[in-house]
């Protein structure tokens, strides 16, 4: 079963080859996706020596959305 974190970068639109990536070297499991958002901004994922195709790809979803975007709308709901 796929992590929320995993599935909270998707959703921002990244791939699932970047996101399981991002994942696994996320301590949290549970992102929302405003978290994982935030997360991305926070630039903590610099540290991992991402490929250079998956750290452009982040860099594109971080600039492709804005904090006011993701909190319009609130966060998705998601079934414990």
């Amino acid at each position: 079963m796929p992590l929320k974190t995993q599935i909270s970068l998707m959703s921002l639109g990244l791939s699932r080859t970047t996101a399981i990536e991002l994942a696994e070297n996320i301590p949290n499991d549970s992102f929302t996706r405003l978290e994982a958002y935030e997360y991305l901004l926070s630039k903590k994922w610099a540290k991992f020596e991402l490929p250079e195709a998956m750290q452009n790809e982040v860099l594109y979803v971080i600039s492709n959305h804005t904090l006011e975007e993701l909190t319009e709308f609130g966060d998705l709901v998601w079934d414990s």
